[in-house]
């Protein structure tokens, strides 16, 4: 979760750098540009900002500040670009490199020449340090608070940070009456709160569901849910509040709702940045490369490239986690598929029913029909029970596998059933490939909700043929009393059995078609006579071919 955070952070990043782009002044305008501020070297960070601010968050022409001020020796350079990476770092959440940076701006600071940039360092540096104890990060803001000027304009947003950030570490303390107070105070004291208006709304929320004010909590979330800029990150952790309060107060259906869109926040959090991901690095790369200066070449080439390799170590790292995501969900959803088209087949009722078929014909002595009853119903399950091992098989093994369960179910109806089957000569069919145990349920259909009530007689076609070059098409028709009449007769606990058996069949399809250019296609056909009289059923599969 966190790197998929840090990830999607990364994408807002470089949306903001495109933004900027085309009203930016050019490469070799920014390189003179930062060449005359390192040899006017004016020392307040205050007249620094005055003429980089347009650039402080873009980190590659921060990165070519440090390396020229470097070169130069040039500290209040160096303090302000390594200040402002430092702050991009923390805003993508790599909080041990933005440590890095704001520790080395500190290091070379004065604090006596400029308290106001040393307390903003301090303050980010604060946030992000792990070390520090939540009881000594509170000490560290509530003094802050005292040395930022509230009244004064550009301290006043650095006095409401640091009050919030207060306010987070008292929660973490158990001091949530305190926290409240704290966010009051700067409810009352900044009229403009909307940078900071999803902090609070967390912190608010959180403080309602630390005092156990469920009530208070559950119409603060709903607020917040309501707020369509809402972060991903800040709405996953609303929606953990919401569960955890539902929980406590029993309620079984809103946490499972809850948990429903807490598990689908996560999967977008995971896949939202598949595909993008390739051509922002990409784009960062060209941009650092194109940034280069001549009189600073050599040297910031070599930290190009190790940048860029700790960089793309980073977002591979990010990337395969985010695919090993990916796969492992994909896989259990697949083989819960499996499973459930394993009990599918594994129909209890039709296992009973063999058995007892094969019991009566002991009963009445006919034993070479019960011995090759059961050599086919034994044989049936082997094939039941290696097909779901794969999730794939040739079209001969499922043509075979069809046959003998018809042969099975016909001995059970005393061959009554006329059943055809027609391949078409030009289709391979020990290479093409469909998905294992792939027409029963449909056969199955079409015996016990068609042909079962039929008087007369009583017939199946299957019939396989090449429609294309890259589909194969697909159809299996009974002539028995048509799926309108089958409704009526409302045999419930089978017609519940096959539509669960139609629906898994219906995603497995569509796993395995996502290996190929075309989908597949399944159609219901209702058969009529010209009096309109339903006739029977076609069921209409089309499935690519590689």
């Amino acid at each position: 979760m966190r790197q998929n955070f840090i990830l999607l952070l990364f994408l807002g990043f470089v949306g903001v750098l495109y933004s900027q782009r085309n009203q930016e002044i050019s490469e070799e305008e920014y390189a003179k540009l930062v060449y005359n501020l390192c040899v006017e070297r004016p020392k307040k960070q205050s007249e620094i900002d005055e003429i980089m601010y347009p650039y402080q968050s873009d980190l590659p022409r921060m990165d070519i500040l440090l390396q020229e001020a470097s070169k130069k020796n040039y500290e209040p350079g160096l303090i302000y670009a390594r200040t402002a990476i430092g702050l991009q770092f923390k805003n993508l959440g790599l909080n041990q490199m933005a440590e890095t940076y704001f520790m080395g701006a500190m290091k070379a600071f004065d604090s006596v020449s400029d308290p106001l940039t040393w307390n903003r360092i301090k303050l980010h540096c604060s946030q992000i340090n792990s070390r520090l104890s939540s009881s000594v990060r509170q000490e560290v803001f509530s003094e802050l608070t005292t040395v930022f000027d509230r009244k004064k304009e550009e301290e006043k947003y650095l006095w409401a940070e640091a009050t919030l950030a207060e306010g987070y570490s008292l929660l973490e303390l158990n001091r949530s009456a305190e926290a409240l107070l704290k966010l009051k105070a700067i409810q009352r004291e900044i009229e403009n709160l909307d940078q900071f208006k999803e902090k609070m709304d967390l912190l608010e929320l959180r403080i309602y569901a630390k005092q156990k004010r469920y009530q208070d909590a559950s119409y603060k979330a709903y607020d917040m849910l309501r707020f369509e800029q809402l972060s991903l990150k800040s709405r996953l952790e609303v929606y953990g509040i919401l569960i955890d309060i539902e929980k406590y107060q029993g309620t079984v259906d809103l946490t499972e709702s809850y948990t429903a869109k807490y598990d689908s926040l996560q999967v977008v959090l995971a896949d939202s940045s598949m595909g993008v991901l390739g051509e922002t690095v990409q784009d960062y790369s060209y941009t650092m490369m194109k940034l280069q200066v001549d009189d600073l070449q050599a040297k910031r080439n070599r930290t190009l490239v190790i940048g860029g390799i700790l960089i793309m170590g980073l977002l591979a790292m990010v990337l395969l986690n985010i695919y090993r995501q990916y796969l492992s969900n994909n896989e259990k959803r697949v083989l819960s598929l499996e499973q459930s088209m394993l009990r599918s087949q594994m129909n209890p009722h039709f296992i009973f029913n063999s058995l007892n078929s094969i019991k009566q014909f002991i009963i009445v002595n006919e034993k070479e029909k019960a011995v090759r009853y059961l050599n086919k119903f034994a044989k049936l399950m082997r094939k039941i029970l290696d097909g779901s091992s794969r999730r794939e098989t040739s079209l001969a093994e499922e043509l075979e596998t069809i046959d003998l369960y018809l042969k099975i179910e016909n001995m059970r109806f005393s061959n009554d059933i006329d059943v055809n089957i027609q391949v078409d000569p030009n289709l391979n069919t020990e290479l093409i490939k469909v998905p294992s145990l792939l027409m029963q349920p449909f056969l199955e259909n079409a015996i016990w909700h068609g042909l079962s009530d039929k008087d007369g007689e009583k017939k199946i076609w299957i019939h396989v043929e090449k429609e294309s070059d890259v589909r194969m098409r697909i159809s299996i028709t009974d002539n028995g009393i048509g799926r309108e009449r089958a409704e009526q007769k409302k045999v419930k606990r089978t017609h519940k059995r096959n539509s669960v058996g139609l629906t898994n069949t219906r995603e497995r399809l569509h796993h395995f078609a996502r290996n190929y250019e075309k989908d597949f296609e399944l159609e219901f056909i209702d058969l009529k006579t010209e009096s309109g009289e339903s006739s029977g059923t076609e069921v209409v599969l089309r499935i690519p071919l590689a």
